[in-house]
């Protein structure tokens, strides 16, 4: 495109009425929106995984601490970075919400656990990195267990 022609779109563009210009400017404030979260999400997924988590927190901040944070900014950005939630690791005797008694024993991948008091099993969700690597195993809160 000549400059020619700019200018003289430039010209046009000056003497629409306000409305006009202002749906003008929206589409192009839509555009460079757009343009700004692609290069966001390109940053993020460029980024080590401890980097990746820094950014996002800082971005999710909302207050003084570190416990004003936007949490629906800071999943949306976890998905944005290419961090996928994993399912818990169980196998069918520790499924989540199961009351056991103190005492009882369960086998899970060959290991037999004991039940060291009553209560209901329940499991911590992950996030795993973006290259696999992490936790492997999740956390049983609830009842406590030994090997037997």
């Amino acid at each position: 495109m000549e400059i020619e022609q700019v200018a003289e779109m430039a010209r046009a563009f000056a003497a629409l009425p306000q409305s006009h210009r202002d749906f003008f400017d929206g589409l192009v404030a839509d555009e460079r929106a757009k343009d700004a979260k692609d290069k966001r999400i390109a940053k993020l997924r460029t980024m080590r995984d401890f980097q990746a988590l820094d950014f996002i927190l800082k971005d999710a901040r909302r207050g003084m601490t570190i416990f004003d944070l936007d949490v629906h900014a800071v999943a949306r950005g976890l998905v944005e970075a290419g961090f996928t939630r994993e399912q818990p690791l169980a196998a069918p005797a520790f499924q989540d919400g199961v009351t056991y008694a103190k005492g009882d024993r369960v086998q899970v991948r060959g290991v037999v656990y004991e039940c060291l008091n009553d209560g209901v099993t329940a499991f911590f969700h992950v996030f795993r990195g973006r290259d696999g690597r992490g936790v492997e195993s999740t956390r049983i809160t609830s009842p406590e267990w030994k090997v037997v």
